[in-house]
């Protein structure tokens, strides 16, 4: 039997092309990008994500880690699309 290790970016490039291959709209944003809008600071820190995230969208109670930082990706992606909107 053979193994071959998983590597992050062929990941990646992976779900990107199933993406594409299903008709979605796909985009890819910089860690960097996702902080800025999540927490205002692109060097902002996991706890600063969870906690501007739990503020800017009123929640109950700080999600996990991982859940804010896709709820960081989420808010860039309307950004950016309500940024793009008015752009021929």
């Amino acid at each position: 039997m053979f193994f071959l290790p998983v590597i992050p970016g062929l990941a990646r490039g992976a779900a990107i092309v199933a993406g594409v291959a299903a008709g979605l709209s796909v985009a890819e944003y910089a860690a960097r990008s996702v902080k800025q809008s999540g927490a205002g600071g692109g060097a902002a820190g996991k706890e600063q994500v969870q906690h501007m995230i739990t503020r800017l969208l009123k929640l109950p109670s700080a999600p996990s880690e991982d859940a804010a930082d896709a709820l960081a990706v989420a808010l860039c992606q309307a950004q950016t699309m309500r940024t793009t909107a008015g752009l021929p």
